[in-house]
């Protein structure tokens, strides 16, 4: 009997900076309306993590992203990153579970 194997989607780390100073909600206001909203990206997720004693941010995707979507953070360090997240008030936002990945991605909160 052949036992079937799940294997658990990868994440990609598209850029990891400083959350010192940047709340949840800039960092969810940056991807909305900066990365989907003006970029037209999509399936992207946050989460942050102690390195040293420093908060880090990681923006992360799908594994295999576009090569428009790695491109972008390639251009870009993680001072100009955080300085654009930065730049917002911050809003409201959820996480969703992208299909049977277990990855979670930011969208827009929605009130039921």
């Amino acid at each position: 009997m052949l036992k079937k194997i799940k294997k658990k989607t990868k994440q990609h780390e598209l850029i990891n900076f400083s959350f010192q100073n940047l709340s949840t909600g800039q960092v969810g206001e940056y991807i909305l309306k900066e990365l989907y909203k003006k970029n037209n990206f999509s399936h992207i997720g946050y989460k942050y993590v102690k390195d040293g004693g420093e908060l880090r941010c990681i923006l992360y995707t799908l594994s295999n992203p576009s090569k428009r979507l790695v491109n972008y953070f390639n251009d870009r360090c993680p001072a100009m990153v955080e300085e654009k997240a930065n730049s917002y008030e911050g809003i409201a936002h959820e996480f969703v579970k992208w299909g049977s990945t277990g990855i979670e991605i930011v969208q827009e909160y929605k009130e039921d």
